[in-house]
């Protein structure tokens, strides 16, 4: 392979920027959803910028678990990225807010789901 052949750096960049765009939407998921469950923009903005030890592990591995089989399984290499925003369920969890209630708003049918989390389970 040359390095100066223009079709092998079309398609490198493809790949980055394909990279690139999952990690956005990862990003922006994780955003709707601690929105959703806050209800309060001040509030998402706290979750979202610290990372509190686990304390709440019950509350935790449901809603580890909910997000994983419900939005993104990292365990394909797609969907890596999405281990990076798990601490936000971590401050969730901590601050009080139940995984009952992230599920319940993260169900199949409602938007940030269906938007976002298109990803096969298989």
């Amino acid at each position: 392979m040359k390095s100066n052949d223009i079709r092998v750096a079309r398609g490198l960049l493809g790949e980055i920027d394909a990279h690139l765009k999952v990690r956005e939407m990862l990003a922006a998921t994780m955003r709707k959803i601690v929105d959703m469950v806050t209800g309060d923009r001040l509030r998402s903005e706290e979750v979202l910028n610290e990372h509190a030890e686990l304390s709440q592990y019950k509350c935790y591995k449901a809603a580890m678990t909910h997000y994983k089989y419900t939005c993104f399984n990292w365990h394909k290499t797609k969907y890596e990225y999405a281990l990076r925003h798990l601490y936000a369920l971590v401050n969730l969890c901590e601050r009080g807010y139940s995984a009952d209630r992230y599920v319940l708003l993260t169900a199949p049918h409602l938007p940030v789901c269906l938007s976002a989390c298109l990803c096969d389970h298989s």
